[in-house]
């Protein structure tokens, strides 16, 4: 007998414009991660590059302008170095209505990894594909995933704060909000972790 091909389920709930509105804010944030990432990086080659008394500017010191292993880990989570072409074709696949093909494909880019940290991205852009679909019980599985191996590192929290909140199950969206401010430590350059910090004292205040 011919085995039969799981075709992927659209789920039948729409999300709200409130819960697109979550949605897109936490993609966004996830987009500036690699940015963040690398802010204390430049800021050090920045002030490298200084100006003599005579006027001369100096050239920069070479010797630390290589990222921390700290850095070159958010850096890979955040998704800065995975094949531009599984974001591509599993981005066509969907444009093309084959929601199945690209969830596949980040399958197979997943199964293939040996890195950890892009293991981490790629389950949170499998998560992004899905929540895109109105899938957000395959997305919270996908972020789960990505929890597994890292931990409530800064994408995989604020992603699952944000489809906890579009689920309408608020004390562990807080919780995650907590967990990525946490995470980011004390890095705050571009207001992400005072965003997760305030985004949880509005959800607890509604309890």
């Amino acid at each position: 007998m011919q085995k039969m091909k799981k075709q992927f389920q659209r789920p039948s709930r729409r999300l709200s414009r409130k819960a697109w509105i979550i949605i897109g804010i936490i993609v966004a944030l996830l987009l500036a991660g690699g940015v963040t990432a690398y802010s204390v990086w430049q800021s050090q080659q920045a002030t490298q590059s200084n100006t003599s008394d005579d006027g001369i500017e100096e050239r920069p010191v070479e010797e630390n302008t290589e990222l921390t292993p700290e850095q070159e880990k958010a850096r890979k989570q955040a998704g800065d170095t995975l094949d531009p072409t599984v974001t591509a074709d599993a981005a066509t696949a969907q444009a093309n209505g084959n929601t199945e093909e690209a969830v596949a494909i980040y399958d197979k880019a997943i199964e293939q990894n040996t890195d950890e940290d892009e293991k981490v991205a790629l389950y949170i852009r499998k998560a992004e594909l899905l929540v895109s679909e109105g899938d957000v019980q395959g997305a919270i599985d996908a972020a789960k995933a990505a929890e597994a191996i890292a931990g409530p590192v800064v994408p995989v929290a604020s992603m699952l704060a944000a489809l906890y909140e579009v689920q309408g199950e608020l004390v562990e969206a807080a919780r995650y909000y907590r967990l990525a401010a946490e995470a980011m430590g004390e890095e705050d350059e571009l207001g992400t972790r005072q965003y997760y910090i305030d985004s949880a004292d509005r959800l607890e205040e509604q309890l």
